[in-house]
């Protein structure tokens, strides 16, 4: 039977297939494992020094026997002996681990070293100790740490090979099966967030940050390092901006494996920043950039930007289309080109610059420039004509191979045929080959030529095609004598098709190429295109569909719109069809997670840009409350915020905010509201302020209520608690006259209103008129407030187990709908009752899960609320260190973002902590100032009434006089001072 060693990690030996062999003495094990890894005979002194040096030479003697006699009594034939000498025997039938493992390194490949780290379940003997025998024991260590540096290096090389090859599923699962060996390798941690936020998990990327900082901590007592810092701030503002649009869909490529290798190695090279795809146009180009890029989309942290360049008219929109694309709001006054070079100085993102040969000068001085500024940048250009730059990676891509041999398979000729049998299903190629193949010839073998042609056959034959396109060609050379060679055969390939349209055919396509990024059957038939002319065109290959979508290849696009009568007209009615999804959407008529909406978002997009460059107010009337919910109800707040600031930004200076004050005053509301979810909370007071001006008195009550409502939200963030209350309440009678479900947001807000000011019952009495509405409405976000609110009352009441009862329901609600806003706020109350029971880990797990969704929506006020009590429950654990950091940082950031009560909340943690370690000179006038404070919650004043009355003071008038700048300045210096420790 086979002998099997398992030796690294804990131990195992087996014969055949029978159980693990257990061995009475730690020392047998050792003496077998030695010789089986060495494979070398040793003088019986030696071992017996090795084993039993400490014993009498007797002693040592007999153990020795007494080893050698049971192993073989439970491995027959497995130590060979002599008089002198004891070996392991190699001629037997087994199985090392180890030497398995010395053997696969060897080899160095891929596949080798990941079978070698497989093998390495870890340390050699892992468990085993003879701290008798010190010599072995010197032995057993160089082996271990030989052995694992081995594994952490073919680790490594595997991580490397797993990235260049864009297995980023693979290199993560090797990133950690390293940090199980050696886990305070922060480089490696550090690597690993890298690939998780590459792989689009920047969630587990963040969860890495902290288990990176907790290690740290716990083992080394020390922070983690700058780098990673910044790496982690990083992932965060990732996580804030807009989603990436995603990539155009393009038709299947084919014939480009070998281009796309390429590509693809050109990329790896850390010397590649530029590469340039040129080829005539209709050539695949685009088709091979897209592949290129949903290819890369993992292999950068910030993924892959697509820029469409054919449809812009100048050079001087090309900064801010490369902007549009990014998400990128360029800030008044700003220049673009360097805006977008600072923006893109931190990023490591791949941008495509497709169909750039009209702008060629302008691309090329935009490419030097961002590459310049930003050192982890790439970019990929298409352009039918090379830049004259030496850093720029050429790849000229020409038409499919056309074999001459006839019975060699030919890559143009393969897809003319594929194509043909779409239109003749019967169609036999050894028939028509001869003329096929001067068709693919006299196209140049370009994809789109062919794909043009075969759509044809219906019509004509092959040969006729041929004669055809050959004399357009020769015609087109006299009437465009401007236009080179190479592009005639396809431009008369293509009038031909349009003339082989109806007419209402042509006006259907010229209509199409209105569309950006696609569109559905519903859209075409808004812009009075039916049905069946769609079929028609997508049986000629002048249009592609695919799951319901349909698209135009770009050079088609450009030929169609050409043709386009009144194309005013024309886009306007464009956008007046995505107006009205989006008001459909606003009326309740669409679902809550709004799909269909999400794909036309290019379209929608163009619309918005349209009705602002147009100043076409009943379109912006219309449009403006779907877009908000459309960005609100799928968490695009920061996308939201760029798309509203366009229109203020755009309108503000024109007749529109005083010939319509109400579309005016709705654009500005809504632009205060994404101000307020992306945490910019002065300007989004003075948007709603003005929101509610340019609406009072106007008749417009539900725009106006919706204003008024956010306003006094966002006077109780600020403390003015005051100036909130009638607020409110003229929004709620607003709402009870309109009969209007928004009665639920001004309800839910004094709720929490009269919360803050300590006025329980009112605030259980609101939410009480609130829930019946809720719940005949179905409206689960409103119920999920009242449930998080009704929680938040019996927190504040000291009725732990009754408010973890309201978050319990809350939570499972939130997460099913990925309502954050509300989310974030559970995950920050449960840990608050999980501190307050003394569950200190329970409370620093749910902060970690509040303060994920803060970083992604960017909520500098719950963030700061959730690292107060994350600092407390560290502290009461006895991580003192980490506390005292995370409360400085909280105070740095609610003292920058203006919002006092939530500052106060986590001042109040401080004087807590600051009485605890004795610093009672900075602690008492801190209190003071808390308890006196208008903007205090009265929770939070009881809560530093209390603490007074613990060390015997009573609270005095006046201290909240004090400048708040002054009390912060303390209250940092004295939490450096306890930070160092």
């Amino acid at each position: 039977m086979t002998l099997h060693l398992t030796l690294l990690g804990q131990p195992r030996v087996q014969l055949g297939d029978a159980p693990t062999l257990d061995f009475a003495a730690e020392k047998w094990l050792a003496l077998l494992a030695y010789l089986a890894i060495t494979g070398d005979a040793y003088a019986r002194p030696q071992l017996e020094a090795l084993l039993w040096g400490d014993s009498p030479a007797e002693n040592a003697q007999t153990s020795l026997r007494t080893a050698v006699y049971n192993i073989n009594k439970r491995l027959p034939n497995t130590l060979q002996t002599s008089r002198k000498l004891v070996w392991f025997d190699s001629e037997r039938p087994f199985t090392l681990d180890v030497q398995q493992f010395r053997h696969l390194i060897q080899q160095g490949d891929p596949d080798s070293l990941a079978a070698a780290v497989t093998l390495y379940r870890g340390d050699l003997l892992a468990g085993l100790t003879l701290g008798d025998a010190p010599e072995f024991e010197l032995w057993l260590l160089q082996e271990r740490e030989r052995l694992r540096l081995q594994a952490l290096t073919a680790l490594e090389q595997l991580i490397g090979h797993c990235q260049r090859a864009g297995q980023l599923d693979d290199a993560i699962g090797y990133s950690r099966r390293l940090l199980e060996i050696e886990p305070w390798r922060e480089a490696i941690h550090r690597q690993l967030m890298r690939l998780l936020a590459r792989s689009g998990d920047s969630s587990a990327a963040l969860r890495q940050y902290q288990q990176c900082r907790d290690m740290l901590a716990a083992e080394l007592d020390v922070d983690p390092m700058p780098e990673t810092e910044a790496l982690y701030q990083r992932i965060v503002a990732l996580r804030q901006r807009p989603p990436a649009r995603p990539l155009p869909t393009a038709p299947p490529m084919v014939g480009r494996e070998a281009e796309l290798a390429q590509l693809t190695a050109q990329l790896a090279d850390p010397a590649c920043r530029l590469v340039v795809i040129t080829g005539m146009g209709g050539i695949g180009k685009t088709s091979l950039a897209l592949a290129l890029a949903a290819q890369q989309q993992r292999r950068f942290l910030d993924g892959v930007c697509f820029v469409r360049l054919a449809d812009l008219a100048s050079d001087a929109l090309l900064d801010t289309a490369v902007a549009e694309a990014l998400d990128l709001a360029i800030p008044p006054g700003a220049a673009p080109r360097h805006f977008l070079a600072q923006t893109l100085a931190s990023r490591e993102l791949l941008l495509v610059l497709d169909d750039a040969e009209h702008l060629l000068t302008a691309v090329t001085d935009l490419a030097q420039a961002l590459l310049a500024a930003a050192p982890e940048l790439k970019i990929v250009l298409t352009s039918r004509e090379a830049p004259r730059l030496r850093t720029a990676w050429l790849l000229p891509l020409a038409g499919l191979p056309l074999d001459e041999v006839e019975t060699a398979v030919s890559p143009a000729i393969d897809l003319f045929a594929q194509l043909a049998r779409r239109v003749q299903p019967q169609f036999e190629l050894a028939a028509w080959r001869p003329h096929v193949a001067a068709l693919c010839r006299l196209l140049q073998g370009s994809p789109l030529g062919i794909e043009l042609a075969a759509a044809q056959l219906d019509l004509i034959d092959c040969a006729a095609l041929a004669q055809q396109v050959e004399t357009a060609a020769a015609e087109l050379a006299v009437d465009f004598a401007d236009m080179p060679p190479r592009h005639r055969s396809l431009r008369a390939l293509f009038d031909h098709s349009w003339r082989q349209l109806a007419p209402a055919e042509q006006v259907a396509l010229a209509r199409l190429a209105l569309f950006r990024g696609g569109f559905t059957a519903v859209s075409a038939a808004a812009l009075d295109v039916p049905a069946p002319i769609l079929r028609t065109l997508l049986a000629k290959s002048l249009l592609h569909g695919a799951d319901g979508r349909f698209a135009l290849h770009a050079l088609i696009r450009q030929f169609a719109l050409a043709r386009l009568d009144e194309p005013e007209a024309a886009y306007a009615q464009h956008a007046r069809h995505f107006s009205q999804q989006l008001h459909a959407h606003s009326s309740g008529h669409l679902p809550a997670q709004p799909q269909e909406l999400l794909a036309e978002l290019d379209n929608i997009r163009a619309m918005w840009q349209f009705a602002i460059a147009q100043q076409a107010t009943a379109l912006l009337a219309e449009a403006a409350h779907g877009l908000a919910r459309l960005y609100a109800v799928t968490n695009q707040f920061a996308e939201g915020r760029v798309l509203f600031a366009q229109a203020v930004d755009g309108l503000a200076e024109t007749a529109v905010p005083h010939a319509a004050p109400v579309v005016w005053g709705t654009l500005l509301g809504r632009y205060a509201m994404f101000l307020f979810r992306t945490g910019d909370l002065s300007g989004a007071r003075d948007a709603a302020e003005r929101s509610v001006a340019a609406l009072r008195g106007r008749g417009e009550d539900e725009a106006l209520a919706f204003s008024l409502n956010l306003l006094g939200t966002l006077h109780i963030q600020s403390g003015a608690f005051e100036t909130a209350v009638p607020l409110l309440h003229d929004c709620a009678d607003l709402y009870r006259q309109l009969g209007d479900p928004g009665l639920l947001k001004p309800l839910v807000n004094l709720s929490s209103l009269f919360m803050r000011r300590g006025e329980y019952a009112q605030a259980i009495a609101q939410l009480n008129e609130a829930r019946p509405l809720a719940e005949a409405l179905g409206d689960q976000r409103g119920l999920a407030h009242i449930l998080n609110n009704l929680g938040a009352n019996h927190l504040a009441l000291g009725d732990l187990d009754a408010a973890r009862a309201q978050f319990a329901a809350c939570l499972p609600l939130v997460t099913e709908m990925a309502y954050q806003p509300v989310r974030l706020v559970v995950h920050q109350n449960l840990a608050e009752v999980h501190y307050r029971q003394g569950a200190w880990q329970a409370a620093i797990d749910e902060c970690a899960a509040g303060l994920a969704i803060a970083a992604e929506m960017g909520d500098t006020v719950q963030r700061i609320r959730i690292e107060k009590i994350e600092a407390l429950a560290l502290f009461a654990a006895g991580e003192r260190a980490r506390a005292w950091h995370i409360l400085r940082r909280a105070v740095q950031a609610g003292f920058a973002a203006e919002t006092l009560p939530a500052l106060l909340d986590v001042l109040t943690g401080v004087a807590a902590l600051l009485l605890e370690v004795g610093e009672m000179a900075t602690a008492v006038p801190l209190l003071q100032f808390i308890a006196s404070h208008p903007a205090t919650e009265r929770q939070y004043v009881q809560e530093a009434t209390d603490l007074l009355a613990q060390v015997g003071v009573a609270v005095e008038a006046g201290w909240a006089e004090r400048p708040l700048p002054d009390l912060i300045a303390d209250v940092l210096s004295q939490i450096e001072i306890f930070g160092r420790g």
